[in-house]
């Protein structure tokens, strides 16, 4: 049951973070995507390392990549 919850989450969490970054914009989440692969964070380990995710947004975009964190957590 736990594991289902977990996967759960996660599939909600790369869901929604694409649909925020798809708001932005195509070419803004395919850079958003590409960035992030290129610090190390692979499209589909998002949900798993979201914290990291948000902390290196946040080192380029600012508070910016706070409003796409809190967007993808509320939605």
């Amino acid at each position: 049951m736990r594991t289902n919850l977990i996967s759960g989450f996660q599939l909600s969490v790369n869901y929604w973070f694409d649909l925020v970054l798809q708001g932005m914009g195509g070419p803004i989440r395919d850079w958003v995507y590409d960035f992030l692969d290129k610090k190390g964070i692979k499209r589909d380990d998002i949900p798993a390392r979201f914290g990291d995710v948000v902390k290196i947004l946040h080192e380029r975009l600012g508070t910016s990549a706070r409003v796409i964190a809190y967007r993808t957590m509320v939605e």
